[in-house]
């Protein structure tokens, strides 16, 4: 028993560090694409502090590091007793319970995300969210993170762009002025993506320099089901 409760510590340990373990092809991948001005992403995790899986620890802890050599059976039996009370919620059923155990063994519960821009002799800026930047702002920040992320699953897990990689984005990078969108649709290819955009006519100029066809898609609101297909040059 105090083998396996142990083992569930461990477990949790090896459960975040492969959280860090998979950062790192992630921002292998954003190293190599420059983000503002010369300046390179890097994403950090940190980690976050929970009362529900400190007070695990702690029981666990309480439990195993107590032999059970030369106690006697009375003693024992009071303590298998006690310790079945305090983890009754890992085998309860009910929602109260699965949010516990969620917060306790779900490592993605222990840890929070920020990208770190790093600029070439500047301090580095900390992104901690999109909130308060403009739409092409925070279009352009996910963009990044998103494709390197994608970039790693993908790429069956190497450091190697994937070989056949479409992104479909549909009306990606609307809100965003040509400066930014240009950026990041530069930040994906870089990234080793093709990419397939869904937009409105009048936003087909900011793309023309990401793209190798431009086709206008028409829907005849007079007869259901018929669209027709228009290619345009680009010059």
């Amino acid at each position: 028993m105090q083998r396996s409760l142990r083992t569930l510590l461990v477990q949790i340990e090896e459960d975040r560090r492969s959280i860090r373990d998979g950062l790192l092809p992630v921002n292998r991948a954003l190293s190599g694409v420059e983000f503002r001005d010369g300046s390179r992403l890097q994403i950090e995790d940190r980690p976050i502090a929970t009362a529900d899986l400190d007070d695990f620890r702690a029981t666990i802890t309480r439990y195993t590091a107590v032999g059970t050599d030369g106690i006697d059976e009375e003693l024992t039996e009071r303590m298998f007793v006690a310790m079945r009370r305090d983890l009754a919620r890992l085998d309860e059923q009910s929602t109260t319970a699965e949010a516990w155990r969620r917060r306790v063994f779900d490592a993605r519960e222990h840890v929070e995300f920020r990208a770190v821009e790093h600029r070439p002799g500047g301090e580095p800026i900390v992104h901690d969210g999109v909130s308060g930047k403009s739409g092409g702002e925070g279009q352009e920040l996910i963009a990044f993170i998103l494709g390197a992320a994608l970039r790693y699953q993908l790429g069956d897990g190497t450091d190697q762009a994937p070989r056949f990689a479409p992104i479909v984005l549909d009306e990606g990078f609307v809100k965003a002025d040509s400066e930014y969108t240009g950026r990041a649709l530069h930040a994906l290819q870089s990234l080793g993506f093709q990419l397939v955009i869904g937009a409105p006519r009048d936003k087909a100029a900011a793309f023309e320099d990401y793209v190798g066809s431009i086709v206008y898609v028409n829907r005849n609101p007079d007869r259901d089901g018929e669209v027709r297909l228009y290619e345009f040059a680009i010059d």
